[in-house]
């Protein structure tokens, strides 16, 4: 494992633990708690067999290098959510260009991490 996800796993076990009995994160409120629901809400209705216009409707392409068959998306929102995606390419490969009548192969579960840059 990384240092970001031991990280993001070390906070999420102190955020749970911290939960006094009877309190549950259904109660959690606040802005990052709206944006995560969004985000599970989009991540429900994004399937293997699913078209790329629909991914690139809530998430777009990340900065940095990516090479078939693995890419990289960032969700619109908030570029720290990330997901890692593999696809069925309409034309067979992705090169010269990608089209957005490629379907998702895989899709992975959101994670954070730091914006890329070129």
């Amino acid at each position: 494992m990384n240092r970001i996800t031991k990280s993001l796993l070390c906070a999420a076990a102190a955020l749970v633990l911290s939960f006094p009995s009877g309190v549950s994160a259904q109660s959690c409120e606040g802005s990052a708690v709206d944006l995560f629901r969004k985000v599970m809400a989009t991540m429900e209705e994004l399937k293997p067999g699913t078209e790329r216009t629909k991914l690139e409707l809530d998430f777009l392409h990340d900065g940095g290098l990516t090479f078939p068959p693995g890419e990289r998306f960032v969700y619109k929102k908030c570029p720290m959510i990330k997901v890692d995606v593999t696809f069925t390419y309409k034309n067979g490969h992705a090169w010269p260009q990608a089209s957005p009548e490629d379907t998702l192969a895989t899709i992975s579960k959101p994670y954070l991490e730091n914006p890329m840059n070129d």
